[in-house]
C-alpha cells in the first residue's frame, strides 16, 4: 500500500509507527486503555493480522504525550482501497480537550497565551 504524506499545521504532532519499534507498545498501551479497559472489547481480539500490514500513527498533545492512535490499512475486498481503523484517544485527552504550549496549559476554546 501507498502512503501519501499530508502536511498539516497543528498544536500537537503525529508520527508514523512502524509495528514491532518500541514505539508500537505505546500504541497498543494506548488501544488497551480504550478498547479493553473502557469498552470491554475482548484483549484477545485486540490485536490482529492486520496490525503487522497496517500504516500506525501515535498523535502527542503539545506537552509531548502521547493521547492518540489510528491504523490505516488496504481494503480486504478491494485493493484499490483503505480503511482507517482501530482510532483510539487516551480518556484525558479526549475529557479535557487541553492543549499544552510553552505558556502553560489551557483548554479547547480559550485563547492562546
Amino acid at each position: 500500500m501507498r502512503v501519501h504524506r499530508i502536511e498539516v499545521k497543528t498544536p500537537w504532532r503525529v508520527e508514523s509507527v512502524p509495528w514491532g519499534t518500541p514505539m508500537a507498545e505505546t500504541v497498543k498501551e494506548i488501544r488497551l486503555e480504550v478498547f479493553v479497559d473502557e469498552q470491554c472489547f475482548p484483549r484477545e481480539d485486540e490485536f490482529d493480522l492486520t496490525d503487522g500490514k497496517a500504516y500506525h500513527v501515535l498523535a502527542f498533545d503539545t506537552c509531548g504525550r502521547a493521547c492518540g492512535t489510528g491504523r490505516l490499512y488496504q481494503d480486504f475486498l478491494d485493493p484499490s482501497a483503505a480503511r482507517i481503523g482501530r482510532m483510539a484517544v487516551r480518556t484525558e485527552a479526549r475529557a479535557r480537550s487541553t492543549f499544552c504550549p510553552p505558556g502553560g496549559i489551557i483548554r479547547a476554546g480559550e485563547g492562546r497565551p
